[in-house]
């Protein structure tokens, strides 16, 4: 089943990737209220969730935070180096925001996935996420996209559902890789549950743990037909998990005791020489 579904996705090549124009993530029943951050109501799917770490630049590109400076997006619709990203604090849109700079950034092999580093840590009330292990099917997801309603770019931002039915590689959007699929429109299926679509390239694709808390476990990458259904595919970070936490090592940002126990070492070592 997984090479007829490879074949007919394939075949829909050119329908598939998620690049411009920026149309809404489908969601079914949605509402401002239950399903876009900013309308800021009680009822939003995700108003117990932390979104903080969850980013978009000027023109749409998303970023979602792994580190106080790292985050992923998709390679083929990615913040470029120098474009501004805004960070929100909470889900009131004239609540504490900050922005940051992309200084730098690096495809994973082959794949979809991109990491970008930003040009300085956010601030310590902004969340980062962790990478999820092989993601378990059958599961719920929450995913973001692009509202239906009128929001500034930075802040058009809506959250749906669906469950992981299963994996395969694909060669999409000039990428290879392993991709996480959802199904779309399905009897029975969860509420809110959406289908990605043209601009939510790089969103995020979470999980929760047992403690409701938020993790990242893969990007949108593509939407298409599997048969007569409607499906979304996301990048699987499970299988680059290990090359990712490499590029977060090697731009760590220091730990301030640390700054301040090297710094008191300098001046001791100073008033020893001058002694």
């Amino acid at each position: 089943m997984k090479i007829k579904i490879k074949i007919l996705l394939l075949s829909f090549f050119s329908l598939i990737i998620l690049s411009h124009p920026l149309l809404a993530i489908q969601i079914i029943s949605s509402t401002a209220a239950t399903n876009d951050r900013f309308s800021n109501d009680p009822t939003f799917i995700a108003n117990n969730m932390n979104l903080s770490g969850v980013g978009i630049d000027n023109t749409g590109k998303w970023a979602t935070l792994v580190s106080e400076n790292v985050f992923l997006s998709a390679n083929h619709f990615k913040p470029s180096n120098g474009s501004v990203i805004t960070f929100y604090a909470t889900n009131d849109p004239t609540g504490s925001s900050i922005t940051r700079t992309v200084a730098s950034g690096q495809r994973i092999g082959d794949t979809d996935i991109w990491v970008g580093v930003l040009s300085s840590s956010v601030d310590s009330n902004y969340a980062f996420y962790d990478i999820g292990l092989t993601p378990s099917l059958v599961q719920n997801s929450y995913m973001v996209g692009r509202s239906v309603n009128s929001y500034t770019t930075t802040q058009n931002i809506a959250v749906g559902r669906n469950v992981l039915d299963s994996t395969a590689t694909f060669t999409v959007a000039g990428a290879t890789g392993t991709a996480i699929l959802a199904t779309y429109n399905e009897t029975g299926g969860v509420a809110y549950e959406s289908l990605v679509q043209s601009g939510d390239s790089g969103a995020p694709m979470f999980t929760t743990d047992l403690s409701n808390e938020l993790t990242i476990v893969g990007t949108n990458w593509f939407v298409g037909t599997v048969g007569t259904v409607d499906t979304s595919g996301f990048t699987d970070l499970s299988s680059d998990r290990g090359a990712i936490q490499t590029i977060i090592a090697a731009n760590a940002v220091p730990e301030t005791t640390s700054i301040a126990m090297l710094s008191l070492a300098s001046l001791m070592l100073i008033t020893y020489r001058k002694r």
